[in-house]
This record gives structure tokens, sequence and C-alpha cells, in this order.
């Protein structure tokens, strides 16, 4: 499925649902066929099964209308096939040699490009992976952030490597861990619902001109829409841009600078349950969207690659959780490879298989 993640609204889902999902860099597919809402934060993402997978449909979604807005085609290539069995990618026994990627850090993208590096994503086909994949890569782990998940997923996340005291997962498949911190969270918080809200607002504007066309949205979305015309203004957007740009120097200049991708919860807690009456009148629960939201606003705000791995299920619920690998941009080749060992790392069993299951790309007689 893709997705036009803009706050998480592809990253989200698969990490309550237990599957994978890739956010590319902001730029990298093409705008054809998108809504133009939230249009310098929203990139085209994906969900799918497996890492695997997601990397089939981005080979094929970052090469589409090549050349319309980069001025340079985007190429885009992946060896291999698609997720099978257990989980994609490690039941296709993919290779990734991570150390072709990682042996020394990649110099880093230029951030502002209208012309983005071509796509080259590593090779999906079947052989032996190596025992330590992520050998020569540095995880950056903001131990503080993620203690702000709600207790069950954070014990699901240590175990895989994201705790204080923990990190033997991704140690023992070769990382280095790293600590790192994103500082002004909340101002973050603020100035992604200023930006979003304001390019919403902008983007309605041409078609919500008359009552009779404001009716057609649902109560919460007319709404919104009004605080956003009525209360933002032309310094609050202003303000929100200089933070986006404090925040994409920092992650290139104190982040990046010493490892190469960030680790962080997908989300701060798992699925909520849907009342009944929402499904006749909607929802509005911007306490529940903030705690679903809290772990994806730097990547929303910074433009960067991101991809969600599914780690593991909470005791008590038995619910999904999802681990998010933060990347430089333009490097959704080395990101997507850092998911695929992560993946092939979680024990068997720990990521429960969806009741019923649909592969529509399998052959048929």
């Amino acid at each position: 499925a893709l997705g036009l993640d803009g706050g998480g609204s592809a990253r989200v889902p698969a990490a309550l649902c237990g599957v994978a999902a890739l956010r590319p860099t902001v730029g990298r597919t093409s705008r054809r066929g998108m809504p133009a809402t939230a249009f310098s934060i929203a990139a085209v993402g994906v969900i799918a099964p497996s890492v695997a997978d997601a990397a089939a449909v981005h080979a094929v979604i970052a090469n589409a209308g090549a050349g319309e807005e980069s001025g340079e085609g985007e190429r885009a290539a992946a060896e291999g096939g698609r997720g099978k069995g257990k989980k994609g990618a490690a039941a296709n026994g993919a290779a990734y040699d991570s150390s072709l990627l990682y042996s020394s850090p990649p110099p880093p993208a230029p951030r502002l490009a209208f012309a983005p590096p071509a796509t080259t994503l590593p090779p999906l086909r079947p052989s032996p992976p190596p025992s330590m994949p992520l050998r020569g890569v540095r995880v950056g782990v903001f131990a503080r952030w993620n203690a702000d998940a709600a207790p069950g997923v954070a014990a699901v996340l240590e175990s895989a490597g994201l705790g204080p005291e923990s990190g033997a997962a991704l140690v023992a498949a070769g990382a280095t861990l790293v600590p790192v911190a994103i500082p002004e969270l909340e101002l973050f918080r603020c100035a992604q619902i200023v930006a979003i809200a304001s390019e919403l607002a902008a983007a309605y504007a041409p078609h919500t001109g008359t009552h009779a066309e404001r009716k057609r949205l649902a109560a919460e979305t007319r709404v919104s829409l009004a605080m956003a015309r009525l209360k933002l203004s032309a310094p609050d957007f202003v303000a929100a841009a200089r933070a986006r740009a404090r925040l994409m120097i920092h992650f290139e200049s104190k982040i990046f600078s010493k490892c190469d991708v960030v680790a962080a919860p997908a989300c701060g807690t798992v699925a909520p349950l849907i009342p009944l009456d929402a499904l006749k009148h909607g929802e509005s629960d911007l306490r529940g969207a903030g705690e679903l939201m809290r772990f994806t606003i730097p990547v929303n705000m910074s433009g960067l690659p991101s991809v969600v791995v599914p780690v593991g299920v909470t005791a008590a619920e038995g619910m999904p959780v999802g681990m998010q690998l933060i990347g430089r941009a333009w490097d959704e080749a080395g990101l997507l490879a850092v998911a695929a060992a992560v993946e092939d790392r979680v024990p068997a069993g720990a990521v429960r298989a969806p009741a019923t299951r649909f592969d529509l790309l399998r052959r048929r007689g």
C-alpha cells in the first residue's frame, strides 16, 4: 500500500499492524497524482509485509515521473524478489553487504537539491546473509527520548536493542551504538502543527470558498482548517520554517557526523481501541494522535528518510511494536540495508503474521 506520509501516515499504521514501511526523502518520488497537501513535508511512503517488499515498491515509485521535478532522471534498481514466508527479506536469505556502504561514513549528500542522487537499492537476491551484517555501522540512540514511549513499547524495544542498558541485538549484528540527542522536541512539535496546518489551509483554500464546499468535509477537518486560517499568521509560518532549518542543520552537523542511522521507536504507544460510534461519526483524539506521532516529528520536519521494522509484540496486549530507523537524506539504499539486517535479527515468532493474508503478486496458473 502507498501512503502520503507527512505526519506518519505510512509509518504509524505499519508499526501498529506489525509490518514494514518506508518513507523516502522528501523529493525522492514524483508528485504526480499526489494531493497538494503538506507539500514541503509529505512524501509517498510504502507499507509492505517486509523490508524486501518495501524496497521493491520503492524501486518502482522512485523512478516514476523521473525528470518532472528533479531535473535529472532518477534511477532505481532492485535485484531479487519479494519477501516470502516468515519475514520477507529474512526468509529470502537476502545478502546485505553493508561493509560496501559503511566501511567509512559516506559523504553527506546535498540537503537541498533539485536533482536528487540516483537511487540504487541494495541487492535482495537469495544467498546466505553475513553473520555480522551491521559491521562498521554506527547506530545513534537517544535513550532519554526512547524512554518516553509507553512501558510495554519500551520493553519490546529494549529487547531489540534500544534500551538504556541494552543494545545486545544490534551489537550482535556488528553495529556500534552511539549516544545522540535531538534538542527542542517540543518546539519542533509546535512547528510541525503550524507547518502542516498552514500548508493544508493553503491547499484547500480554492476548494472551500463556499459553505456547500466546506460541508463536504468532516467536522474535525473543517475545524482544523478554520483554526489554521483564522489563528495562524505569516510570522508563525516563518518561525516554523526557521525551526525546521535548525533541525536539519542539527541532524547533518551534530548527529550524522558521528553515526550512520538513528534508531528510535516508531510509535509511542500501541494501536488504540476505536469507539464504536467513531465508525459513524468519526473521532478526534488529539492526545492519542500525539502519542502515536511523537517519534515521527523529527523525520517529518527534517525531510529525512525513515524505515519502520516490526520487532515484537507487547507482553500485556500482544500488540505489534515497530522500530524506526532514520537515515541521511537520499540514502534510502543504506537505510534499507540496515533495516533488512535488523529484520533478520528479530527472533522467529516475535512478530505475528496476520490471520489472513492475500499474496497479490503470486503467479497464478
